[in-house]
């Protein structure tokens, strides 16, 4: 999908735009707004939850590309720092200022919110950057990007909705979509495993090997969708989201396969799958009463 979607050219500002990987950071907003709708946000609230973590992923995922230079120049050459378009300089701005737009936009959603995205903005450095580079400790990575991914996200919408932490309960479905990403996740290393190999980055698939790491992807997700289906449904209580999230399980199955035999198409039909899981999901938040 970053092949099909590097249309910057040379024009600054949408290849900065690029860098951020936009299309990624759409899920990551969605959550955080479904969190915020389920503890019974505005709509106003719940989009403005929605932009501070869609800032969030793009300034991480700049911070990202920035550290993986030489893996992505394998990988990815395409893309705006490899294909000359932003220098890191302009990158290290652009991200800079994605942060700080995004803790202004916290300012006025609460402390509790605030203080959740300032975890978020050390755990997105974390996993490129010294001292803990979580990206490369292989099963450590998995975890950290269901932190950023999901539990994150909730947890900071729920904090934006009740100006406090939630209950226990209340994050449960948010706990096993983290146990969720922390399998379906390999699915990305998948087209990046020539270069990570090439440039000893330690990923969770260089670790075990693709044989292995696709049984891991495939049954651990397979397992745990349908627990965070039912769970996030004893809230809504509807048809509507068991059916639609059916579908996206065969389709999330097939995205896996086609992974194992190439990385890049498997990985674009995987998003495009679960962006139809994360619109059922919001619709059935907006519509709680």
């Amino acid at each position: 999908m970053e092949r099909a979607l590097a249309l910057g050219g040379n024009n600054k500002l949408l290849s900065l735009f690029e860098l951020g990987r936009p299309w990624n950071a759409l899920p990551t907003a969605l959550i955080g707004s479904v969190a915020s709708l389920m503890g019974r946000a505005d709509l106003s609230l719940a989009a403005l939850v929605g932009l501070a973590f869609f800032l969030l992923y793009l300034a991480g995922a700049v911070v990202n590309d920035i550290f993986d230079y030489y893996v992505d120049s394998i990988n990815m050459p395409y893309r705006p720092l490899e294909r000359g378009a932003v220098s890191v300089r302009e990158a290290w701005v652009f991200s800079a200022a994605g942060y700080l737009a995004s803790l202004a936009v916290a300012y006025f959603l609460g402390f509790v919110f605030l203080a959740v995205v300032v975890v978020f903005i050390l755990a997105s450095y974390l996993y490129s950057g010294a001292p803990l580079r979580a990206e490369s400790r292989s099963f450590y990575a998995q975890i950290h990007l269901g932190l950023v991914t999901a539990l994150l996200p909730g947890l900071g919408g729920f904090a934006a909705a009740l100006g406090r932490l939630p209950s226990v309960e209340q994050m449960l479905p948010f706990v096993a979509f983290t146990v969720f990403f922390f399998f379906v996740w390999v699915i990305k290393d998948f087209k990046d495993l020539a270069g990570d190999r090439a440039r000893g980055k330690f990923t969770f698939l260089v670790h075990v090997g693709p044989d292995a790491g696709f049984k891991v992807m495939l049954v651990g997700s397979v397992v745990m969708f349908p627990v965070v289906v039912w769970l996030f449904n004893q809230v809504f209580n509807n048809w509507f989201f068991p059916v639609v999230s059916g579908a996206v399980l065969v389709g999330m199955m097939l995205s896996e396969f086609v992974t194992r035999k190439d990385g890049e198409k498997g990985f674009a039909y995987f998003r495009l799958v679960f962006l139809v899981f994360l619109l059922a999901l919001l619709g059935s938040a907006l519509s709680l009463p």
